[in-house]
């Protein structure tokens, strides 16, 4: 019901005094998926989380284009937290814009796995304790850390990711 029709547009006004109870309320109530705990994080926070862990590596499918002079160019390679951003947010180069983005981020997101893998457990817990504070979130940090202990047994196989299917419509400006 919200003007763009996504779901991220629960979130506005960003001043809204719980935007993550918004957005679970909406997945619970229109996919009926059960949320037992949300985690949103800025990005500022992800360049500092790829740059503690010493950067994530990943091959990259395609040359990505940015902005102007700042460019990313395909083939196997560490992402800083700068670059990391650059490559999350990019979205014009692809055929299909935000559905590329999110092929994009998810490639990201497996590559990220792998590097919290090769930490370790002990180096991971640390980060969490590190970056607790800077992300908004409903799970205690005990919990984070059994679920971070329980994430590094999960086979990268075993994991998946689904876009819900939509169909493109245009509604006013949008």
């Amino acid at each position: 019901s919200y003007k763009t029709g996504k779901i991220n547009e629960a979130c506005r006004p960003l001043s809204h005094k719980n935007p993550l109870g918004r957005i679970r309320a909406i997945i619970e109530e229109q996919l009926r998926i059960p949320i037992d705990g949300t985690v949103a994080v800025t990005l500022d926070t992800v360049r500092a989380v790829v740059d503690a862990a010493g950067g994530v590596e990943i091959d990259l499918p395609q040359t990505i284009d940015y902005l102007p002079g700042k460019t990313l160019y395909p083939g196997k390679q560490v992402l800083d937290g700068e670059h990391a951003e650059w490559f999350l947010r990019f979205r014009q180069g692809y055929e299909n814009a935000d559905l590329g983005r999110l092929e994009a981020q998810r490639l990201f997101l497996s590559a990220g796995m792998k590097t919290a893998k090769k930490l370790g457990k002990v180096q991971l817990l640390a980060l969490a304790a590190k970056f607790y504070d800077q992300v908004s979130t409903d799970i205690p940090l005990g919990k984070a850390y059994t679920l971070l202990t329980e994430a590094m047994q999960v086979r990268e196989e075993n994991i998946t990711m689904k876009t819900v299917p939509v169909s493109g419509a245009v509604y006013g400006p949008y």
